[in-house]
């Protein structure tokens, strides 16, 4: 008997990697963030308390390794809702791909938002990762506003990842309940307000956003 099996279940090295991938991910939405332990890990598994060290040497690397395929979804999920819209459309389907993703994946979203327990730095693709669809924002943003009088994409940037994680964490985090909005329609709920949120900006654009530059 090995280090990766007990005497309730076996699995494979790439398996196994999967099921403390998936398990993690069913404690964090159980306990949050850092109440659990690798200890806890293997035993949602069923496999020896050493076992996850042969994957992961330690809780933010396993939290890390669930961020980037996390991640690597995301980007695959945002590439389809904004290549699948038309041109002028193409703003509102990302933020729309962004709340679908995280309303579908609470655990991966709380993982990748919160990163108090791992560097998104010291992952390379992690980094570039999210540097892609950064790139991919402000190119949307500059696209659609860039032509208005005053344009900023600091500020633009800030507003719209505003909005899309503001209505994301309310979701996720189950504050919509407070106002009667039940789980199974936070994301139509949170679509309209996307929606309502781009008809509201002075001039359908953010033109009127002030032009000084954010302090460093």
């Amino acid at each position: 008997m090995t280090a990766e099996t007990s005497p309730r279940t076996r699995y494979h090295h790439g398996q196994l990697r999967q099921a403390l991938l998936d398990a993690t991910l069913a404690l964090v939405i159980e306990q949050g963030m850092s109440a659990w332990s690798l200890r806890d890990v293997a035993r949602r598994v069923g496999v020896s308390p050493a076992a996850p060290f042969r994957h992961f040497d330690s809780k933010h690397a396993l939290l890390a390794a669930i961020a980037e395929q996390g991640m690597q979804r995301f980007v695959a999920d945002i590439a389809r809702e904004v290549e699948s819209a038309p041109a002028e459309g193409r703003l509102q389907a990302m933020g729309g791909g962004y709340l679908r993703w995280a309303i579908a994946n609470p655990a991966q979203f709380m993982v990748i938002s919160d990163r108090s327990l791992f560097n998104l730095a010291q992952s390379p693709t992690l980094l570039a990762q999210s540097e892609a669809v950064m790139g991919q924002m402000d190119a949307l943003l500059q696209a659609r506003y860039g032509q208005h009088p005053g344009f900023a994409l600091e500020q633009a940037r800030l507003m719209f990842r505003a909005q899309a994680y503001g209505l994301a964490r309310m979701a996720v985090d189950r504050h919509l309940e407070e106002w009667a909005i039940p789980p199974e329609q936070a994301l139509e709920h949170c679509l309209r307000v996307l929606d309502q949120f781009f008809t509201l900006l002075p001039g359908d654009g953010l033109g009127g956003v002030h032009s000084r530059a954010l302090p460093a």
